[in-house]
């Protein structure tokens, strides 16, 4: 009942709470953003986009689908890495490149697989890029992801991979080093 509310800070409670309830319930929420998809307003639109975060983030398809991101027809997915061996406290810097199939909306993610303290790997997906391109274009994306210690996470030295992943599905991936 609050979805169409004046303030923003009420609808922005509403998508949060629906992104928690994505989490156990993601065809519930899906299905409901579909029907309230049919309001054309730009408030609904970033109420939508809000509630789907964790769901585009796992790559759901029924979340992507609702957002008008399909199965991406990308060719020649190249990632490159300038450096294998990350320092202490320094960065990675890598690039992402793409040759486009068709006309399409493309959601660039990336996902680190980061060292814990009983090293194992555990992911971490990042939001990177949002492209609409035709047949035919080339994309070329660069980034640099920091690895410095934060106060809420400590990086630990050993092994790690990197995935680009395009709507929802891994494209590339590369290892590289943590000192």
């Amino acid at each position: 009942m609050l979805k169409d509310d004046a303030e923003l800070y009420v609808r922005r409670s509403v998508a949060n709470n629906l992104n928690d309830i994505s989490k156990d319930n993601s065809e519930v929420v899906v299905s409901t953003l579909t029907r309230w998809g049919q309001s054309s307003s730009e408030e609904m639109q970033r109420l939508i986009r809000r509630a789907l975060r964790t769901l585009l983030k796992q790559g759901n398809v029924g979340a992507l689908g609702l957002l008008g991101y399909e199965s991406p027809g990308v060719s020649v997915a190249a990632l490159s890495l300038q450096n294998q061996r990350v320092l202490k406290e320094g960065g990675l810097i890598f690039r992402f490149s793409f040759v486009s199939e068709k006309s399409q909306k493309l959601m660039i993610d990336y996902r680190i697989y980061y060292m814990k303290s009983n090293w194992k790997q555990a992911p971490k997906t990042f939001k990177w890029a949002g492209r609409t391109v035709k047949a035919g274009d080339v994309g070329e994306i660069p980034r640099k992801q920091p690895c410095k210690t934060i106060s809420t996470h400590k990086h630990y030295r050993g092994r790690r991979k990197i995935e680009i992943i395009v709507n929802g599905q891994a494209m590339a991936e590369s290892d590289f080093e943590c000192d």
